[in-house]
């Protein structure tokens, strides 16, 4: 795993606010994870929190009292400016411009068009957070969402979608923030990776259906563990240089995933797999997925512990977010990811063996055989936040489809 670090910026990036930040906003991203598992049972599904996280963060400078408490806590910070300051470098290092990496994000807050939002609200949310703020006419639901939804469709963001993601039934006539953001991200595996040819493979879905599947099959440098306790290997794959991190969770059998993840959830499996795994020469065979997610996310946050306040119009107390400063709160959120494989094209791959070494450094009898082909869970690691802990960026499950779409 590769770490790409500013290094002017490591006093802020390395002190213990920053370690707590990204262990409370990986458990933010657990807790998301095993709403949706609960709730939609093998099915294929992927999510991010941050877009909430730093949404939560830009309303943690405008609330006062119980509700200031509880966003901390989730938050996990004691310091606002701190706050601030961390998650602009953060937020710069991932999304920024001058990064070329194939990871597009989009966020706004939207609020009544009777309701206009205050200007150094407006303010803080671009510089500090990457965030818009606009607004509709909630009391037209069909209107208001058909705005929204205008909004995420010009993102160009999950082309596979459907691009309803907000409901007319989810607009409230004189409620509070709605809250929309929008990834697309292409896994683009270009580090000790030398793939010989994209060819179609078996995969399975279930034990009784096989499904074909494009994939990249090759010769790749991995990090890799088996761990006995949850019958399960656990690979780690670079991308993009190493800015990232593909970490998938595979479980032996090809209906072990549900076994599996109830072992992870009661355990801190990324620790142990971490610890374990070693850098392997392998054969292995990758789907060329795609994932695209839609999802109303507002019941499984209001579940998390405290965090109901910041939902309820009586007890939110924000302040300075609109200009006649209002009571309000957050009424929903609505997250859409599209998660795809890069496609090789055959004049491209050609020059990727000429790129990578794997073949050419790894002996034969050195080569282990991982295939992935049936349901497993991964994780896309951002490896540029520049500090120990891996800060999630997406995480998922995969039942083996071609394209699959959910609007939950």
């Amino acid at each position: 795993m590769y770490l790409i670090t500013i290094f002017s910026n490591l006093y802020v990036l390395g002190n213990p606010d920053t370690k707590r930040l990204v262990e409370n906003y990986n458990q933010l991203t657990r807790q998301l994870f095993y709403g949706l598992l609960k709730s939609y049972p093998r099915q294929t599904f992927v999510l991010s929190a941050l877009a909430f996280y730093n949404t939560l963060a830009q309303f943690s400078l405008y609330s006062k009292g119980q509700t200031l408490k509880a966003i901390k806590d989730a938050l996990g910070t004691k310091n606002t400016t701190e706050m601030k300051r961390i998650l602009k470098i953060v937020n710069k290092r991932t999304f920024g411009h001058d990064l070329h990496l194939p990871l597009r994000y989009a966020t706004k807050i939207y609020a009544d068009d009777k309701y206009k939002f205050c200007s150094a609200f407006k303010n803080s949310f671009s510089k500090y957070f990457i965030g818009q703020t606009g607004n509709a006419d909630f009391d037209n639901p069909t209107k208001a969402a058909r705005t929204i939804n205008a909004w995420v469709n010009r993102q160009e963001i999950g082309q596979a979608g459907n691009k309803n993601l907000v409901n007319a039934t989810k607009i409230k006539k004189d409620k509070g923030f709605v809250i929309v953001n929008s990834f697309e991200f292409e896994l683009d595996f270009d580090t000790g990776f030398n793939p010989r040819q994209v060819k179609v493979i078996n995969v399975y879905s279930n034990e009784r259906k096989i499904i074909n599947t494009p994939a990249l099959v090759g010769t790749g440098i991995v990090k890799y563990a088996y761990l006995e306790k949850y019958k399960a290997q656990f690979i780690s794959i670079t991308l993009n240089g190493g800015a990232f991190t593909f970490f998938v969770a595979l479980p032996d059998k090809v209906d072990g995933l549900p076994e599996m993840l109830q072992k992870i959830k009661r355990s801190n499996v990324s620790e142990e797999a971490f610890a374990a795994q070693e850098f392997r020469c392998v054969n292995i065979s990758l789907p060329l997925q795609r994932a695209a997610t839609q999802a109303d996310l507002t019941k499984i946050l209001k579940s998390v512990k405290n965090l109901d306040i910041v939902f309820d119009k009586d007890r939110a107390k924000f302040s300075g977010v609109t200009k006649k400063c209002e009571a309000g709160a957050i009424e929903g959120v609505f997250s859409e990811v599209y998660l795809v494989g890069k496609m090789i094209e055959d004049d491209n791959l050609d020059a990727m063996k000429k790129s990578h070494v794997a073949k050419s450094i790894c002996a034969n009898k050195d080569k282990i055989t991982i295939e992935i082909n049936r349901p497993y869970a991964f994780s896309i690691l951002n490896n540029l936040v520049g500090v120990d802990t891996p800060s999630l960026l997406f995480s998922g499950v995969y039942y083996q489809n071609d394209i699959v779409n959910h609007n939950f």
